[in-house]
Protein backbone atom coordinates (compact mmCIF):
# COMPACT_ATOMS: atom_id res chain seq x y z
CA UNK A 1 0.00 0.00 0.00
CA UNK A 2 1.91 3.15 -1.42
CA UNK A 3 1.15 6.51 -3.05
CA UNK A 4 1.38 4.86 -6.70
CA UNK A 5 0.15 1.28 -5.97
CA UNK A 6 -3.13 0.65 -7.79
CA UNK A 7 -5.36 -2.57 -8.11
CA UNK A 8 -6.04 -3.11 -11.84
CA UNK A 9 -8.54 -5.48 -13.36
CA UNK A 10 -8.84 -5.70 -16.83
CA UNK A 11 -11.65 -7.39 -18.65
CA UNK A 12 -12.07 -9.34 -21.54
CA UNK A 13 -14.73 -11.02 -23.86
CA UNK A 14 -14.85 -14.71 -22.78
CA UNK A 15 -14.80 -16.79 -25.98
CA UNK A 16 -12.08 -14.69 -26.97
CA UNK A 17 -9.38 -15.03 -23.87
CA UNK A 18 -9.98 -18.99 -23.44
CA UNK A 19 -9.96 -22.11 -25.20
CA UNK A 20 -9.87 -25.61 -23.86
CA UNK A 21 -5.97 -25.40 -23.73
CA UNK A 22 -4.60 -22.18 -22.65
CA UNK A 23 -5.67 -18.37 -21.43
CA UNK A 24 -4.41 -15.76 -24.77
CA UNK A 25 -4.65 -12.57 -22.81
CA UNK A 26 -5.00 -10.13 -25.34
CA UNK A 27 -7.53 -7.12 -26.43
CA UNK A 28 -9.04 -6.55 -23.41
CA UNK A 29 -12.36 -4.77 -23.93
CA UNK A 30 -12.02 -2.78 -20.53
CA UNK A 31 -10.17 -1.61 -17.13
CA UNK A 32 -11.33 -0.40 -13.78
CA UNK A 33 -8.27 0.52 -11.13
CA UNK A 34 -8.57 1.40 -7.49
CA UNK A 35 -5.59 3.39 -5.86
CA UNK A 36 -4.06 0.94 -2.77
CA UNK A 37 -2.58 4.00 -0.79
CA UNK A 38 -1.94 3.87 3.24
CA UNK A 39 -5.79 5.62 3.53
CA UNK A 40 -7.08 2.48 1.71
CA UNK A 41 -4.99 -0.10 4.34
CA UNK A 42 -6.02 2.10 6.80
CA UNK A 43 -9.79 1.49 5.79
CA UNK A 44 -9.55 -1.95 5.62
CA UNK A 45 -7.30 -2.17 8.95
CA UNK A 46 -10.23 -1.35 10.84
CA UNK A 47 -12.81 -3.45 12.51
CA UNK A 48 -15.58 -2.51 10.54
CA UNK A 49 -13.69 -3.61 7.57
CA UNK A 50 -12.98 -7.47 9.00
CA UNK A 51 -15.77 -9.18 6.76
CA UNK A 52 -14.78 -6.32 3.82
CA UNK A 53 -15.21 -2.94 2.46
CA UNK A 54 -17.93 -3.29 -0.31
CA UNK A 55 -16.74 -0.31 -3.51
CA UNK A 56 -19.46 0.61 -5.14
CA UNK A 57 -19.31 2.23 -8.76
CA UNK A 58 -15.72 1.92 -9.80
CA UNK A 59 -15.59 2.89 -13.18
CA UNK A 60 -14.94 0.08 -16.69
CA UNK A 61 -12.52 2.89 -18.36
CA UNK A 62 -10.86 2.49 -22.03
CA UNK A 63 -13.83 0.65 -23.90
CA UNK A 64 -16.52 1.24 -26.06
CA UNK A 65 -19.19 -0.38 -23.65
CA UNK A 66 -22.10 1.75 -22.94
CA UNK A 67 -24.90 1.63 -20.16
CA UNK A 68 -28.45 3.27 -20.46
CA UNK A 69 -28.52 7.08 -20.48
CA UNK A 70 -25.20 7.33 -21.68
CA UNK A 71 -23.27 6.73 -18.07
CA UNK A 72 -19.73 5.30 -17.88
CA UNK A 73 -20.70 1.97 -17.33
CA UNK A 74 -19.24 0.37 -13.48
CA UNK A 75 -18.59 -2.51 -11.50
CA UNK A 76 -19.18 -3.19 -7.49
CA UNK A 77 -16.41 -5.35 -5.69
CA UNK A 78 -15.48 -5.71 -2.09
CA UNK A 79 -11.95 -5.52 -1.04
CA UNK A 80 -10.77 -7.59 1.99
CA UNK A 81 -7.31 -7.13 3.92
CA UNK A 82 -6.57 -10.97 4.91
CA UNK A 83 -4.26 -11.20 7.55
CA UNK A 84 -3.55 -14.94 7.98
CA UNK A 85 -3.51 -17.69 5.97
CA UNK A 86 -6.57 -19.26 6.79
CA UNK A 87 -9.46 -16.85 6.65
CA UNK A 88 -12.09 -17.68 8.80
CA UNK A 89 -15.15 -16.90 6.63
CA UNK A 90 -15.69 -15.20 3.58
CA UNK A 91 -18.69 -12.82 3.02
CA UNK A 92 -21.81 -14.23 1.38
CA UNK A 93 -23.46 -12.75 -1.64
CA UNK A 94 -27.04 -12.01 0.52
CA UNK A 95 -25.01 -10.48 3.28
CA UNK A 96 -23.06 -7.57 0.83
CA UNK A 97 -25.59 -4.75 2.06
CA UNK A 98 -24.34 -5.08 5.37
CA UNK A 99 -20.77 -4.26 4.61
CA UNK A 100 -19.01 -0.88 5.19
CA UNK A 101 -18.50 1.09 2.14
CA UNK A 102 -15.21 2.81 0.89
CA UNK A 103 -16.76 5.97 -1.30
CA UNK A 104 -14.68 7.03 -4.69
CA UNK A 105 -14.15 10.54 -5.14
CA UNK A 106 -17.02 11.27 -7.78
CA UNK A 107 -17.82 8.16 -8.67
CA UNK A 108 -17.20 7.95 -11.92
CA UNK A 109 -14.29 8.92 -14.65
CA UNK A 110 -11.89 7.94 -11.83
CA UNK A 111 -10.82 5.03 -9.44
CA UNK A 112 -9.52 6.96 -6.55
CA UNK A 113 -11.52 6.66 -3.11
CA UNK A 114 -13.01 9.51 -1.08
CA UNK A 115 -10.88 10.64 1.98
Amino acid sequence: FTPTAALVIEYYVANNAMTEDFWRIQSPVGFSSLSLDQNVYKQLSQDRAQMGLRVDGVPIMGSDLSCKEDRTPVVDMVLRLITTQQPTSMVAMNNLDKLAVMKLRDGEGTATHAR
